[in-house]
């Protein structure tokens, strides 16, 4: 259901995809109010007047299944000037980071008492103005007034048209989204062929992967994203474009960053390149060095190692496992992301320094 706190879409359809975030955007509410004019009350107090969930739905204008929801997760209720609306997990992100108060312990309390912590830090803002994002029924944000919003469809629509203004040949290679975030990954086969007969990779396709947030975490980030096959993928370390959806800040800034972005596949396809002559001696300790300098864990180490391929090992054979790792993972959309981030910073490493008997 699409307001369903753990609901997520994917999709390898382009105009469908387009299509879903139009939707989407259709179905949102972005209202600015000053902060003293919003209330936080727990769905066990509302309960208290209306007994049962049908009830209290039907007092909101939802399905009872959505309060039902909420009574499990967030447990809140937020009036926006008097209408009330449920509060989505994901504006957890945004509240703990913009109405910053009692440190973790904020979690470990009841419903009830974060309300009133709310409503207090609320009532010290007074007429500062704040942002409030309703997406399928939910509240699944609390913004600065400071927000400027720049929608997922649109800054989907805008980097794809730029890409396609720079390549002939531009592939929809995914996208996904949910309350938090929106993925998208676009390929560029005509690179792939000039770089595999530069270079003599092959298998390794350039392109890009958006990843914009217009709710918890307000901001648009590109960076350059290779594919290895339609499961496996990994980013290119020092590619990123960045802008946080606050102020004056436009996709214009970011579009006019791109064409720096795809200088830079050369300079990975030279790098991975060195790397497929580097012959190691020791592969499964080159693997615990890589990762301990990666600060990746043991296990992931031992992950590696046990998926390595027979034969002879390369550089490059180590670099590649390291970089797909977050894809082998049973990891959530979040921590996958974070992870790739991690492991694009093994193209850096000096493989010869790692290939050791022992720790160096």
């Amino acid at each position: 259901m699409k307001w369903s706190d753990n609901y997520k879409y994917t999709t390898d359809l382009s105009d469908v995809y387009l299509s879903k975030l139009t939707e989407r955007e259709k179905n949102t509410q972005r209202i600015t109010i000053p902060a003293d004019k919003l209330r936080f009350v727990s769905t066990t107090k509302a309960l208290e007047k209306y007994k049962t969930d049908k009830a209290l739905a039907e007092k909101i204008g939802v399905m009872e299944d959505i309060v039902t929801e909420t009574n499990g997760k967030t447990g809140l209720i937020v009036t926006v000037s008097g209408t009330p609306y449920l509060l989505g997990d994901s504006s957890w992100i945004s509240i703990s980071g913009r109405i910053s108060i009692y440190g973790n312990g904020l979690w470990a309390l009841e419903p009830i008492d974060k309300a009133n912590l709310f409503n207090a830090r609320l009532l010290q803002l007074k007429d500062t103005p704040v942002m409030v994002i309703i997406v399928d029924d939910k509240v699944r944000a609390i913004m600065s007034g400071k927000y400027s919003v720049i929608p997922a469809n649109m800054v989907v629509e805008k980097i794809i048209e730029k890409a396609q203004e720079r390549f002939a040949e531009t592939m929809f290679s995914g996208g996904m989204f949910t309350h938090e975030i929106t993925v998208t990954t676009i390929a560029f086969p005509e690179v792939a062929k000039k770089i595999g007969e530069t270079y003599g990779i092959d298998g390794l396709v350039p392109g890009i992967k958006i990843i914009t947030s217009d709710t918890g975490y307000a901001g648009i980030k590109i960076v350059g994203f290779w594919m290895a096959n339609k499961e496996k993928g990994f980013q290119q370390a020092g590619s990123e474009i960045y802008l946080r959806h606050e102020n004056t800040n436009k996709l214009d800034k970011v579009l006019e960053e791109m064409p720096n972005l795809f200088l830079k596949y050369q300079n990975m396809a030279a790098k991975l390149a060195e790397l497929l002559n580097v012959e190691m001696k020791y592969p499964i300790q080159a693997i615990k060095n890589a990762c301990e300098k990666l600060k990746l864990g043991k296990k992931h180490a031992k992950f590696i190692a046990e998926n390595l391929p027979t034969g002879d090992i390369s550089a490059y054979d180590i670099c590649m496992e390291i970089f797909t790792l977050p894809h082998r993972l049973n990891l959530s959309d979040m921590s996958r992301l974070e992870m790739e981030e991690v492991v694009a910073r093994a193209i850096n490493l000096n493989y010869k320094d790692l290939d050791m008997k022992t720790n160096p």
